[in-house]
């Protein structure tokens, strides 16, 4: 089952949240630039704010790289993607705050206003980046095991030995005498269900893995049958699934 229908509102705010931070600071970079630089050197011109509305696109652009790209593994790509694109996303983010910083003491903004303002902004740009990675994951599906194919099995050539005569001996019949039978109760025995980890690693996030396997043993434990209001960390159709692949003997 597809969980993207669940999680669409959430899509919704990420994007908003995206586009307003990232609105917000492209605005505050370009009005420092005509507020604040421009009358203090005599010259504002179109480059100016060009090349301040620069620094908070090149932060949101590395931060998408850093969190959508499928990077492969490896010690290069890991320093590539952390120390390559995440000294680019610093130097935007810390040019991005000083302009900011300006543009709310130029205000007349109060101290801890204007070191907190801009951390705001770009952080809200940050958060919509990675919220709209998380809500377009997609659990893997367990790929299915191939069917093996057994190996022909040669008839044998070894001579064929033949049965010895027997002698037929007569044998008289024993008298059964009628014994009364009582009926036996048999109990149904139910078989305890269980978890299959392997099968729960498989279907959740690595970050919820362990959190979902102990709820699950919590539920078995207390004797019940695990219901998806039980995992509140997964959406409930996911849950279902989770449960479905995930414990022995689920019906």
């Amino acid at each position: 089952m597809n969980n993207q229908g669940s999680q669409s509102p959430g899509r919704v705010v990420a994007w908003c949240a995206l586009l307003l931070g990232a609105a917000m600071s492209v605005a505050a970079n370009a009005l420092h630039v005509l507020l604040v630089t421009g009358p203090a050197t005599g010259d504002t011109s179109a480059a100016q704010v060009i090349g301040a509305a620069f620094w908070p696109v090149a932060l949101i652009l590395a931060v998408e790289v850093m969190a959508r790209v499928v990077w492969p593994g490896g010690l290069w790509f890991a320093l590539l993607r952390w120390c390559g694109v995440g000294a680019v996303a610093l130097v935007a983010a810390i040019v991005s705050y000083g302009h900011m910083h300006g543009l709310l003491l130029h205000w007349g903004e109060t101290t801890i206003t204007a070191l907190l303002g801009p951390i705001g902004v770009d952080g809200l740009v940050t958060v919509g980046a990675v919220a709209l990675m998380a809500t377009g994951y997609t659990p893997p599906t367990p790929a299915e095991p191939e069917p093996v194919e057994s190996a022909p099995v040669a008839a044998s050539s070894g001579p064929e030995f033949l049965p010895a005569k027997i002698h037929q001996v007569p044998v008289e019949p024993v008298p059964v005498e009628d014994v009364p039978v009582e009926p036996v109760s048999v109990e149904p025995v139910r078989v305890r269900p269980s978890i299959d980890e392997a099968a729960v690693r498989s279907q959740v996030p690595p970050d919820l893995q362990a959190t979902v396997i102990a709820q699950l043993r919590k539920v078995l434990d207390e004797g019940r049958t695990p219901e998806p209001d039980d995992l509140p960390d997964l959406p409930p159709g996911f849950a279902r699934r989770v449960i479905t692949a995930g414990i022995n003997g689920h019906n």
